[in-house]
């Protein structure tokens, strides 16, 4: 017997060889051995005549002369070589592999695995995705073999790197916590350098960067355990500096979420009692703080011993310690909320009683969060000692006490701690404090606000709330106006207007209109827009005595030379179109219906998008016997407008014209101009916005039932031959509208005919067509199964895989439309043909086929899928194997219970019985 040859894996060097032929056909950078060439003078030495010959030719040509005045410049020399090893991107641990170029065979073992863990740490730092992903499996493979000191003597200058990308370092990150796993205890020795990397990142300004940080020194606390991890930051404890301490807290606090809470308990213990430095007491407290943001509400357990050491604290005579401790008590509410109330009932008075001294801001910051913790009636109890605090913290000048009274105040609201009368003191307060211009400045500050009017708006009079915003509403900034309008829309969301007077909603319709008339701001203007659109859908009737001042508004600002004066009078029509026909003020509709018309020729596109829209809006409520001009007549003019590019302007246009559709005659004149219409509507499937495109496809439809829906369906077909796959999509998917409307019946022999074009767009669209058509008529499928069978049946056995791909999806909707309806025939006889395609490799084509085979599940049942899998589950080729085996186990999760009785009957052993009574039983 011939010898046993060696495996490739059983030597690292057999590896390494392995490595480059990867590497090689990853077309990664390999450093050539340099070729025989003249050597090239330094930057540092001077030009010599003898050089100069040597690489200039002298034959033909004179040396000039240096001339006699000619001084030398007494110049820096900056030497390269020094300037790339001080500054380069390559850490100077990495040079060895760019000057050494001997080959792998003069190398000794252990250079071998330094060329090749430093190969494969440049791969992960600077290669593609691919070499990447390539470089971390190596290296997480041969890293027991290499051995920590060797790979961490090279990992750890580079992570260290000054220079790193964002992406190198999450590479990088990602590595390291790989690496973690395979070497486990042998890399204890490194965790104060991974630290040392680590720390920064848990304060980094990024949040996505903060969870790398956590997830690895989660993973090293894990590794070495807290006395290692203590031993590493014993000397930081008591920093002065104090980005240091937070790094240390952090550093803390995640070990203590990683491996147990309690188990830090004895540290900070001894650390809140130093006397030596209050920057350990800072430290520790600044950890408790870490841990209850961490873990939320999974300090509970513990909370009773935290709110203990803390307590001590809130006496410090270190300012800085006192400050931390009321914001650690903060953070510890914050995260037991709405529990833990009668434990910080001892807190909760230390913490009343620092109101009175400096430190009131943050106690009130503390208080609004404690608010949260109590019951109902404590709360209420509390919130009445801190009346008149609140009171002042509303007028008062500095924005960090008035965002904290806010939060006071706010919370209190949500506890219904409040009573009527003690907020009826604060209303004015709280108005002359926060609604002004210098608190609408502030984002953060403002969103408070809103949310704290609602609040009261609901609790109190909507009228005096509303009112109140609206004081000084016409003289204030754009920033302001658009302040009161979000609230104002949040009291539309959340409550009616109802109570409002005729009076009341007239005054507040005014204001608003000033407001939209003023603002120049397109995003405030969008607000405004918004905001009257939902304050007039709540109005009902009840504005009637505005609307002539409307009227006269609008007149006024469409025959304006100004084109932002004219649009804004074009979209306040389209606001008001509604309300008009509510309150059955008809001339205005009337009148504006016409004027819009002469209109259509606006230049500028804005402006004809909004005049569009005021059209469509009149036309939407007019009857037919008030329009002076027809909707026939209207058509041909809307021709040329649907030829403009611009989106808003298209969108706009097909919305007129589905509404002038339903107001059209049926005269067989007007057919010509209907398909003039269509062929225009087809371009405008080309559009990048889907609302425009889905207009399109509905105005399609509309079109047909209005016409004869042969010549809408012939465009349509004829559309399906362009090249633009964007069009076709959307043509397939308005002939799958147009069934809907007009009946399949029409739609479907069109579609089985235009399947025989030999054009692979045509039958590709014409099967996607069949898909939609499926999926939007349903079960009435059923009527038409045996018709479109045998189309069904040829595509799947077409030779292009994208057409079979095509036709899995139209088999998908055609068997889902099938269920319960008693056709299993036809679906028998698409399934023979289904399953050859299970042997397709495409992503697309794969999830194509499983759904079809799912909607044969459940449609035929599971046990006539499980007949078919069954021969494939057992076959000695892999592929073969893996593809059943995709569908079995799709079976058994979607159809497992369904399956028992399906399952090949077992003939008992002497030892095993299979046979079981239950399941001969048929009732």
């Amino acid at each position: 017997m011939s010898e046993k040859q060696p495996r490739g894996w059983d030597k690292i060097s057999d590896g390494i060889s392995t490595e480059k032929q990867v590497m090689a056909e990853q077309k990664t950078i390999i450093i050539s051995q340099p070729s025989a060439r003249p050597s090239v003078i330094s930057n540092t030495e001077p030009l010599t005549d003898e050089y100069l010959d040597l690489i200039l030719p002298s034959v033909g040509y004179k040396i000039v002369p240096i001339p006699k005045r000619f001084q030398k410049q007494q110049s820096e020399r900056v030497i390269l070589q020094e300037v790339e090893s001080n500054s380069g991107r390559i850490p100077a641990e990495f040079q060895k592999l760019y000057t050494d170029t001997r080959p792998d065979e003069e190398l000794t073992p252990d250079e071998q695995h330094e060329r090749f863990a430093m190969k494969l740490l440049m791969q992960i730092k600077d290669g593609t995705v691919y070499q990447r992903k390539m470089g971390i499996r190596l290296l997480t493979n041969y890293a027991p073999t290499l051995g920590a000191e060797l790979i961490f003597s090279k990992f750890i200058p580079l992570i260290q790197s000054t220079v790193l990308t964002e992406l190198e370092r999450h590479t990088l990150i990602k590595t390291l916590d790989r690496l973690m796993y395979r070497l486990s205890n042998s890399i204890l020795q490194y965790i104060p350098d991974l630290l040392k990397f680590v720390g920064p990142m848990l304060i980094d300004k990024e949040p996505v960067t903060r969870a790398e940080g956590r997830e690895v020194t989660s993973n090293l606390a894990k590794i070495a355990g807290m006395p290692i991890i203590l031993k590493t930051l014993r000397p930081n404890l008591e920093s002065e500096d104090e980005d240091i301490r937070s790094i240390t807290s952090q550093i803390l606090a995640t070990t203590a979420t990683s491996i147990g809470i309690p188990q830090i308990f004895p540290l900070l213990r001894a650390m809140l009692s130093s006397k030596k430095s209050w920057y350990c007491k800072h430290t520790a407290i600044r950890t408790i703080d870490q841990i209850c943001f961490q873990n939320r509400n999974g300090i509970l357990p513990h909370l009773s011993v935290l709110i203990g050491m803390i307590l001590p604290c809130l006496d410090d005579e270190e300012e800085p310690v006192q400050r931390q401790a009321i914001k650690c008590v903060r953070a510890m509410a914050d995260a037991a909320a709405p529990y833990g109330g009668k434990m910080f009932e001892k807190v909760t008075e230390k913490i009343l009683q620092g109101l009175q001294t400096k430190m009131h801001k943050f106690c009130l910051n503390a208080m609004s969060s404690l608010m949260l913790t109590m019951e109902q009636s404590v709360c209420a109890l509390y919130f009445h000692r801190l009346f008149m605090k609140l009171g002042h913290s509303f007028e008062s000048q500095d924005l960090k006490e008035k965002i904290a009274g806010l939060a006071l105040f706010e919370n209190s609201l949500i506890k219904d701690a409040v009573q009527i009368d003690e907020l009826r003191a604060l209303y004015d307060p709280f108005f002359r404090g926060y609604w002004n211009q210098r608190s609408t400045l502030n984002k953060s500050l403002t969103t408070k606000i809103i949310k704290v009017t609602t609040m009261i708006a609901q609790r109190s009079s909507l009228s005096e709330t509303i009112f109140s915003m609206f004081g000084d509403f016409k003289v204030m900034s754009d920033d302001y106006k658009c302040c009161v309008m979000q609230c104002l829309r949040d009291i539309i969301r959340n409550l009616s207007l109802k109570n409002l007077t005729n009076s009341d909603m007239t005054q507040i319709c005014e204001n608003i209109l000033f407001g939209y008339d003023n603002v120049d701001d397109e995003k405030i203007k969008s607000i405004f827009y918004k905001g009257i659109e939902e304050f007039l859908a709540n109005s009902d009737d009840r504005i009637g005595s505005i609307l002539e001042y409307v009227t006269d508004q609008i007149n006024q600002k469409i025959n304006m030379p100004n084109a932002k004066t004219r649009e804004k009078g074009a979209k306040i029509l389209t606001l008001f179109a509604e309300t008009f026909d509510k309150c059955n003020v008809r001339p205005p509709l009337i009148h504006f219906y016409e004027v819009t018309q002469e209109m259509f020729i606006e230049e500028y596109p804005n402006v004809l998008s909004a005049v569009l829209s005021g059209c469509g809006k009149c036309c939407q409520y007019l009857k037919v016997e008030e329009m002076r001009t027809k909707p026939d007549d209207v058509i041909p003019k809307l021709v040329p407008v649907l030829k403009n590019r611009n989106e808003e302007v298209a969108y706009s246009c097909v919305n007129l014209i589905n509404n002038l559709l339903q107001k059209s005659s049926n005269d067989d004149r007007q057919n010509r101009e209907w398909m003039r219409i269509c062929f225009e509507l087809l371009e405008l499937l080309k559009s990048d916005k889907r609302k425009v495109r889905d207009s399109a496809i509905n105005c399609f439809s509309n079109i047909a039932k209005k016409i004869s829906p042969f010549d809408v369906l012939l465009a349509l077909l004829n559309n399906l031959r362009v090249q633009d796959r964007q069009i076709r999509l959307c043509t397939t998917i308005a002939i799958s509208a147009l069934a809907e409307n007009v009946g399949p019946h029409i739609v479907l022999p069109a579609l089985m005919n235009e399947y025989r074009t030999p054009d692979m767009n045509v039958q590709n669209g014409a099967l996607k067509a069949l898909s939609y058509l499926f999926h939007d008529i349903g079960k009435e499928v059923s009527d038409y199964c045996y018709a479109i069978t045998p189309l069904l049946v040829y595509s799947l056995i077409e030779r292009d895989d994208i057409h079979r791909q095509q036709s899995c999806n139209a088999v998908t909707s055609f068997t889902v439309g099938l269920y319960c309806q008693g056709k299993e025939d036809c679906l028998l006889h698409i399934l023979n043909h289904l399953i050859p395609n299970v042997f397709e490799s495409g992503m697309h084509f794969i999830e194509a086929f499983m759904n079809a085979m799912d909607a044969m599940r459940l449609s035929l049942g599971p046990g006539l899928i499980l007949n078919h899998c069954l021969a494939g589950l057992f076959h000695p080729a892999r592929k073969v194997r893996s593809q059943f085996w995709r569908i079995y186990n799709n079976l058994i999760i979607y159809s497992g219970g369904e399956l028992v009785p399906f399952y090949p009957i077992m003939k008992s052993t002497e030892k095993n019985n299979y046979h079981r009574d239950d399941y001969d039983v048929f009732v």
